[in-house]
């Protein structure tokens, strides 16, 4: 029930609603063609009572109402990514919202923001990508009809009479307090001291109900169908109670308000401009550290740490910013990569040279979350031999010299000391900060591909990761974005909340606390686990971290 429904690409889709008991952020879509239903990817918060739109071949899911809270917020899907985006957020809270669509832009008309009925409109601008609001209309209407006709948008408020027994009111435009007969008494539980009959037995209601769905209060129990919209005022919209040991006391505030958090507080945006080279290197196979078993596969693919902080702020921005506030987290994430100009390294043109390495290959390739869905990781590779420098000849466990080399790219992309990220490297012949003169820089972390020779007696081989990865002619899509990528975070917080979170599980013994790994890439022997400083740059091994105190300088890490 209170579902939202869109139509997009010879699809029916069913968003959120209620199933009686709980609010839904589920997705359905009936393909017509092949008369079939199938589930897509929720929403990223359950919407009942919620206004659907559709432009630029996306759905919009806008408004709505769950737990006890209405909604402004606004976010859209994608079919052909199958992904749920926020956009801006509208100037106040709406559910039982109609949208439309006109020109290009979208339009939320009326609805109900808890308190009132609301006569306000808001346009949405995807070029822009937020809401302004534009003049209200006459009446405050709910659940109103919207239709195009001739390139103008009409909206229609039907003419509902009152369904028996309904306590839904709407109180006239010209209503005077003092001259309301309804107030000729004071409250006293409902029950008028002038009259020894219930007052709602003789009240007359102010105007007819011009919804057929009653609104539920902001405290109304989920689930409940009899919530209604508003008394006419606190204390005069009675309903006879039949326990007489009550009094036949207001129904108003029956039920008591669970109370739900919401934090708010200030946006930070941060942006960075890397300009990153990455080597076309040679696959080979290699074996992991001392383990004889242990074989790694080389890539050509560079890793990009967007999930890492300093890949969008300097250290001083953390720091002196974030690390000082309480509760800071990551809301959303978004990269975009261009190809600029690729050459070829080598131009001996001559198959025997050493220094022929790859040398006519001019393709990109390209991948995202592969260590979210293969055997591999990102590490870093040695390169031994002059004569073959695109080659590599060993990888090695995740080490200091690893994390070495890591917090080294760092310091070259803002200037800072390798061993202190709060302190300007001012050491002749030092690289000056890449990612505030666009310089171009190396990241010298690469995906590597991982297999066990000594696992199911060596029958299992490489993973086949092509599926996964999209390669194309580097020569024709210079100056183009290959990707353009973003997530919402879940759980991401940069400083130490204000709210406690459990994400463990409980024990008999409080003490007893599972230890977990930073780095693990599931093989006989796993590689070390190293935890960096993000606050100074620093990193130390964590053969066993007990996390289960999370103190302020844990969550500097």
């Amino acid at each position: 029930m209170d579902l939202g429904v869109g139509v997009l690409d010879d699809c029916i889709y069913a968003i959120g609603g209620e199933d009686f008991k709980n609010p839904l952020k589920s997705v359905e879509v009936f393909d017509i063609n092949i008369q079939k239903w199938r589930t897509v990817i929720s929403m990223s918060t359950e919407r009942s009572d919620l206004g659907v739109g559709v432009l630029n071949n996306r759905l919009y899911a806008v408004g709505g109402f769950a737990n006890g809270e209405s909604f402004k917020s606004v976010e859209y899907y994608d079919p052909t990514l199958d992904i749920w985006t926020p956009v801006a957020e509208m100037s106040e809270c709406r559910y039982g919202v109609s949208v439309g669509v006109l020109d290009g832009l979208m339009y939320a008309i009326g609805g109900y923001n808890g308190m009132v009925d609301l006569k306000s409109v808001e346009v949405y601008r995807p070029s822009d990508g937020v809401w302004s609001s534009i003049p209200d209309m006459n009446l405050c209407r709910y659940h109103p009809g919207v239709a195009v006709l001739d390139g103008e948008e009409i909206v229609v408020q039907p003419d509902i009479q009152e369904e028996e027994g309904s306590d839904i009111f709407r109180v006239p435009d010209n209503w005077d307090y003092e001259t309301d007969s309804d107030l000729d008494w004071h409250f006293d539980g409902g029950i008028n001291p002038n009259n020894t009959t219930p007052h709602s037995s003789q009240s007359t209601p102010m105007s007819v109900a011009t919804s057929t769905t009653p609104k539920r209060a902001n405290d109304q129990a989920q689930g409940s169908s009899s919530g209604s919209k508003k008394m006419k005022l606190p204390g005069t919209g009675n309903q006879t109670a039949d326990e007489p040991d009550t009094g036949n006391p207001s129904t108003e505030n029956v039920v008591i308000p669970r109370p739900f958090h919401k934090s708010t507080g200030y946006t930070m945006f941060f942006r960075k401009i890397h300009s990153i080279i990455s080597y076309g290197l040679a696959s080979v196979q290699l074996q992991l550290g001392s383990f004889a078993s242990e074989r790694m596969g080389t890539t050509s693919l560079m890793y990009l740490p967007v999930d890492k902080p300093y890949f969008y702020m300097s250290p001083s921005e953390f720091n002196n910013i974030v690390s000082n506030i309480r509760g800071v987290r990551v809301l959303k994430v978004k990269c975009k990569v261009v190809m600029r100009n690729p050459r070829t390294a080598f131009e001996t043109n001559a198959s025997t040279s050493n220094l022929a390495t790859l040398n006519q290959n001019k393709f990109i390739q390209h991948a995202t979350g592969l260590v979210n869905c293969t055997r591999g990781f990102n590490t870093v590779y040695e390169f031994a031999t002059a004569t073959n420098p695109m080659v590599p000849t060993s990888c090695k466990i995740i080490d200091t010299t690893f994390m070495k080399k890591v917090i080294s790219a760092i310091s070259n992309m803002y200037g800072t000391k390798n061993d202190d990220w709060l302190k300007p490297n001012w050491s002749a012949g030092a690289t000056l900060p890449c990612s505030f003169m666009n310089l171009l820089m190396q990241f010298p972390a690469y995906y590597t591909m991982y297999a066990n020779s000594a696992q199911n007696q060596g029958k299992i081989g490489w993973q086949n990761i092509n599926e996964h990865v999209t390669k194309m002619d580097a020569s024709a899509v210079i100056g183009t974005t290959i990707i353009d990528y973003e997530y919402t975070t879940t759980l991401s917080y940069l400083s130490m909340p204000w709210k406690a979170i459990f994400a463990g599980r409980a024990e008999s013994n409080g003490t007893n606390k599972e230890s977990f790994n930073l780095a693990d890439t599931n093989s006989i022997a796993l590689p070390n686990s190293y935890t960096m400083d993000n606050t100074n740059g620093t990193c130390k091994a964590d053969v066993s971290n007990n996390y289960s105190l999370l103190t302020d300088a844990k969550w500097k890490q």
